[in-house]
């Protein structure tokens, strides 16, 4: 087969489908194993604490978007030889994840909730286009955000334990990119994409 061209078109369908991925693992396929690793208790009964849950689940997205940045620029270098492929994947996830957690999670979160989402998922994505970051990096980070530590502080056992589910997220991202690079339907643009190619 014909080596394709990483493209704009190849970016978008990218985005859409790491931002798909990181839909399913907040909201119908969430890991309840997730925050024992943070370390945070989330109450066990479907109907009591929701607004708790809603929040750990859409910092999580904000981390998973991070990790799947960084599973781009560890799976396609060609995404940093051009800023704006990058750019237009990282656009097309966020796109789908707030779409998606729109209706499920934010409508039971405060302004200042979203303001931290935000503001968490910039600081995860800076992460990922660092080529020395580690998925320990990732743990820290996270945990340190949502517990409220300062970095140094964070114990190594939850960063042991965050750690291995930042793995296992960016081998699953791993996976997804592998199938769509060597998908030659990846680099044509989907009639349903809702790309803007500004």
């Amino acid at each position: 087969m014909a080596q394709l061209h990483i493209n704009r078109a190849f970016a978008e369908n990218l985005g859409l489908t790491l931002g798909g991925s990181v839909r399913e693992q907040v909201t119908s396929l969430f890991n309840r194993e997730v925050p024992k690793a943070a370390g945070v208790k989330l109450n066990p009964l479907p109907f009591v604490g929701g607004v708790e849950k809603a929040r750990f689940r859409v910092m999580w997205a904000a981390a998973l978007q991070g990790a799947s940045v960084w599973a781009i620029t560890k799976n396609v270098p060609e995404v940093l030889e051009d800023e704006k492929l990058l750019r237009k994947a990282v656009y097309q996830m966020q796109q789908i994840v707030d779409t998606a957690i729109l209706d499920k999670l934010f409508p039971k979160l405060t302004q200042e909730d979203l303001d931290h989402y935000n503001a968490l998922r910039r600081r995860m994505n800076d992460l990922g286009t660092k080529s020395l970051t580690t998925k320990e990096d990732f743990a820290r980070a996270f945990v340190a955000d949502i517990r409220g530590f300062k970095p140094a502080d964070v114990p190594d056992s939850l960063i042991t334990a965050m750690a291995y589910h930042f793995d296992m997220a960016c081998q699953l991202s791993a996976k997804l990119i592998d199938i769509t690079v060597k998908s030659p339907n990846s680099y044509h643009r989907i009639p349903n994409a809702q790309a803007q190619n500004s």
